[in-house]
């Protein structure tokens, strides 16, 4: 079969799953309690953030929180795509990944934990693995936010760990200390 229409065939049977999906969404998952949950922990890490950052340090926290979110989301959508987990309940119907965890709850607590003294990065980064991996990931299923199909906990452990050590090294990168040289004084 001729490529161009064969792609034509899989964009309209994903259309109609994306309209059913809507529908299913509109009449199931809007404002269901599972969808208050997911708006509130979309929206009151920011709030917390935001009073208890340290204001010479927001740009590089925003770049920190950024990267977070970024490489969260990529993640989380090849481990939907793989078919490793789901999300029974949505913020929005546009994008399966789940947003609160990927573009709240992930970045605000690396943010907030970067600013933690006293701890070394190993220490800290073992800490968000092993707390996200094994409290918030079966925190979220007790819930019915979250649904593994083949994945376990063990497997979240190193990719928590390294996206800590990650934005770490961001956060502590000497560019931040440098002005670009178009602010420099001449």
């Amino acid at each position: 079969m001729e490529v161009k229409k064969e792609a034509g065939i899989l964009y309209n049977e994903l259309s109609q799953l994306s309209q059913n999906h809507l529908f299913f969404w509109s009449q199931e998952i809007l404002f269901s309690w599972h969808w208050w949950i997911s708006v509130a922990l979309s929206l009151l890490p920011w709030l917390l953030w935001w009073f208890f950052r340290p204001r010479e340090s927001t740009m590089r926290l925003l770049t920190v929180g950024f990267f977070i979110m970024l490489l969260s989301t990529v993640l989380d959508l090849v481990g939907l795509a793989c078919g490793f987990w789901y999300y029974p309940y949505q913020v929005t119907p546009f994008f399966h990944g789940f947003l609160p965890w990927n573009n709240t709850l992930m970045p605000v607590t690396v943010m907030l934990l970067l600013l933690v003294p006293r701890f070394s990065l190993l220490s800290k980064a073992v800490t968000f693995g092993l707390l996200t991996s094994f409290v918030g990931e079966p925190l979220f299923i007790w819930m019915g936010l979250y649904v593994q199909l083949g994945w376990h906990h063990f497997y979240s452990l190193p990719i928590y760990t390294m996206l800590y050590i990650l934005s770490h090294l961001i956060f502590h990168a000497t560019s931040f200390k440098r002005p670009a040289p178009c602010l420099r004084k001449q």
